[in-house]
């Protein structure tokens, strides 16, 4: 049996319905390094994947696992459960790659002198239900990213960013199905304890933001699940501060929701991260969310502009 370089694994649930997952499939075919093979996790879809996806499935590199339904983060595992390949990239199915995804990973860490260097990823163009270009996402990791991870949260730009080794899966543990949201935070604080976390600023995949991204959906669960997962940390970490922890959770809660417009909520969860430290920058936060909408209108389409300025 031939071993491929390069596990690219797919979860699936009703991807053909949602109208995303062909285009993730033929962003992967199209990459430039070959040596991959491609896992597409059908997690109970009612769509008939097999029937929708026929023409990719005369790739001899591409196979279907079908099981009942057990949310992203199981489906997830259960693609990397059967996976052979040194490297696992994770795809969801309404995002897509540039051609020179995997190739640019995997010749980044093959060329670490750093013994130690076991995950990247790279920067995202952020991209509407259509495909247009609304923005772009890069974050800097080089090293040891654990402290980093545990005092400013998720330090990752996207699931569909990552390509880590597989080995690290043995020994960071699965992804927990039992986290119905922020499954890959949880899964790169433990993976960080492990191994060190490298980024690259080219933006060579395309995150896709739309009515059904699970973030904008379940704002209000995610919430309830990195309170739960900072104060486990918080539980497991040595000599960590869990003051700063939880006021800067809250500030990253109050700058979402002023991102999708939650102006009162995003008062709130700001005054709660006041309340525990005080920073200029949460209270200056705060004190935009009670200008006139208007105003604030304005000021998100200016941020908008200047990142999408920095992709021409």
């Amino acid at each position: 049996m031939i071993v491929p370089l390069v596990s690219v694994i797919i979860p699936t649930f009703n991807g053909l319905s949602r109208g995303f997952l062909l285009e993730a499939l033929e962003s992967v075919l199209a990459q430039t390094c070959r040596d991959f093979e491609l896992i597409l996790v059908d997690d109970g879809s009612t769509d008939d994947i097999q029937a929708g996806c026929a023409r990719f499935l005369k790739d001899p590199r591409i196979r279907i696992v079908r099981q009942e339904n057990r949310g992203l983060s199981g489906a997830r595992q259960a693609g990397i459960d059967v996976a052979g390949g040194k490297y696992i990239a994770l795809l969801d199915d309404d995002d897509r790659w540039a051609p020179g995804k995997l190739a640019a990973q995997v010749a980044f860490l093959e060329s670490r002198s750093d013994p130690q260097a076991g995950m990247v990823f790279c920067g995202v163009r952020l991209i509407d239900a259509k495909g247009n270009v609304i923005g772009a996402r890069r974050k800097e990791a080089s090293g040891n990213m654990r402290r980093r991870f545990v005092i400013n949260g998720n330090g990752v730009t996207a699931p569909s960013a990552v390509l880590f080794k597989r080995s690290l899966v043995e020994k960071a543990g699965n992804f927990d199905p039992l986290m119905r949201s922020l499954e890959d935070l949880d899964m790169w604080l433990r993976v960080s304890r492990h191994t060190h976390i490298y980024s690259m600023p080219a933006l060579l995949a395309d995150y896709r933001l739309h009515g059904d991204t699970i973030t904008a959906k379940n704002f209000s669960r995610e919430e309830e699940y990195e309170a739960k997962l900072y104060e486990r940390v918080i539980g497991e970490e040595p000599g960590v501060d869990p003051v700063l922890i939880r006021r800067n959770m809250f500030k990253r809660f109050g700058i979402r929701h002023m991102s999708l417009g939650n102006y009162r909520l995003a008062a709130e969860a700001l005054a709660r991260s006041l309340a525990l430290r005080f920073s200029w920058e949460a209270a200056l936060l705060r004190a935009a969310c009670f200008l006139p909408p208007a105003s604030l209108d304005g000021v998100k389409k200016i941020r908008q502009a200047s990142r999408c300025k920095e992709l021409s």
